[in-house]
């Protein structure tokens, strides 16, 4: 058998795999101050390359593009939706309490935290 007749071997050929590393976008405080943002979007504590949203309480990949994705969901939009109709709890409670109602305030805040935690 000559040297041009020979068979490739059964491995095939060899394949190179690249493993180039993708940029992840580190959270940037400007965010907070686009009016876009400002009301719902905060430093998440999973890492510096995560942000989350206060209305949907979930954590977002950080990017422009993925910021604007979650603002357009479906389930933001909804959460705005609700927030805008019936106002947030901050703003309930400071707006309805005053000095004199401190134990009030606290167990409204509990109550609250049950029900988002329970």
């Amino acid at each position: 058998m000559e040297e041009n007749d020979k068979l490739p071997s059964s491995s095939g050929t060899d394949t190179v795999q690249s493993k180039e590393k993708k940029y992840m976008q580190k959270f940037k405080s400007s965010w907070l101050e686009n009016p876009d943002f400002k009301h719902w979007l905060k430093r998440s504590d999973k890492g510096e390359t995560k942000a989350y949203c206060k209305l949907c309480d979930c954590h977002i990949t950080c990017g422009m593009s993925e910021l604007l994705r979650h603002q357009k969901s479906a389930k933001h939009v909804k959460q705005i939706a609700v927030t805008s109709k019936y106002g947030n709890m901050t703003s309930f409670l400071s707006g309805h309490l005053n000095s004199t109602n401190k134990a009030l305030e606290m167990e409204l805040k509990i109550c609250g935290f049950l029900a988002k935690h329970d």
